[in-house]
């Protein structure tokens, strides 16, 4: 009975924790794309670190949602409102950013030929142009379910209170730190880290019935294995 929630309980920590390798290694790894030379040539001259960079990002999308979905319906237990909230925020920013990623890998091939980095470069910005909206969403999406998760966190005692301030924290330093100096990147990065690891093993501590539907939980209880219903005729109105 508690095989498939146990399955989904630990599909979201592991989950949680890979998204912390892979997206704390693109903010680290990215390469200054603002410099004078262009970002064709930053990304061409950051060798494979940059590379690494646009495949973790790109990556780090599935397993960040997957978590996340997690992290909502636990926390949907208390907040009918904000869980649901949170689980469908980050799914919208989720996608966006696997946009972004798809894009990121067009670059990679662009850093290849730098003898038409012109070219490639006006594709670039006519293209990041049209997705404008695109990205509004995401951001929108990102920011919106990370500052839900962590009011969240922190008025629902999931784990340590202050892992809720600190996801607050890491908006400020990644959203608004980055543009203001380069070693906002690690601070970022640590800050993300000791966050979803937190996050992580909060999930992996929560009760076995969170993750199960009412009825097992209710037979789980009562000592008793839940026995699965015989198929009916399928009713359909008009």
């Amino acid at each position: 009975m508690t095989r498939i929630a146990t399955l989904q309980r630990g599909t979201a920590v592991a989950c949680l924790l890979a998204s912390v390798v892979l997206l704390a290694g693109f903010v680290v790894l990215t390469p200054d794309l603002d410099g004078p030379a262009g970002p064709l040539a930053a990304i061409a001259d950051s060798g494979p670190g940059g590379r690494l960079s646009a495949w973790a990002f790109l990556l780090g999308q599935l397993p960040w949602v997957v978590g996340m979905l997690g992290l909502g319906h636990v926390l949907r237990q208390r907040f009918r409102v904000i869980g649901p909230m949170i689980s469908t925020l980050a799914l919208v920013g989720g996608v966006g950013h696997a946009v972004a990623g798809g894009f990121a890998l067009v670059q990679l091939s662009m850093s290849d030929d730098l003898g038409n980095a012109a070219v490639h470069e006006a594709v670039i910005e006519r293209t990041y142009a049209a997705a404008g909206p695109v990205f509004a969403v995401t951001m929108l999406g990102v920011v919106l379910s990370q500052l839900l998760a962590g009011v969240a966190v922190l008025r629902g005692g999931l784990g340590p209170r202050w892992v809720g301030g600190m996801l607050v924290a890491w908006l400020v330093v990644e959203f608004v730190g980055s543009g203001l100096t380069p070693a906002a990147a690690w601070v970022s990065a640590a800050l993300m880290a000791t966050t979803f690891a937190m996050l992580a093993l909060a999930l992996s501590r929560t009760d076995i019935r969170l993750w199960m539907t009412a009825a097992e939980a209710d037979a789980l209880a009562d000592g008793e294995q839940p026995t699965r219903p015989e198929p009916g005729p399928v009713v359909t109105t008009y």
